[in-house]
């Protein structure tokens, strides 16, 4: 499978969460997500340092991503690929990408 390209565009004042719904390249249905599960980690480049982990949830046909404000690294470019795990155990990269962290401007108290 050829991952699908998807970037994460976030603020470090924000929480972060974004559903992600995959469909089937013949007919554009939606994939059915149930049984899989997924990894996601964003790092300073392909094989680099760790920055973070997301929480992933998969809710039916939907995979949410998200993580706290107190999770957000510093302003810079990351990046991420989410990797799905099969029940026989088989891992599969889904998607790849980059999280565009900006710095924010309201500060939260």
């Amino acid at each position: 499978m050829i991952p699908a390209r998807i970037d994460f565009p976030c603020r470090t004042n924000t929480d972060y969460e974004e559903e992600l719904i995959f469909t089937e390249s013949a007919d554009g249905s939606p994939v059915n997500l149930m049984g899989i599960t997924f990894q996601m980690q964003v790092r300073d480049r392909p094989g680099g340092n760790l920055i973070f982990t997301p929480t992933l949830t998969v809710d039916g046909n939907a995979l949410i991503v998200s993580w706290t404000r107190a999770q957000t690294p510093v302003p810079a470019s990351y990046s991420h690929d989410i990797v799905a795990i099969y029940s026989n155990g088989f891992r599969e990269p889904w998607c790849e990408g980059t999280v565009s962290v900006e710095q924010g401007v309201t500060i939260n108290g």
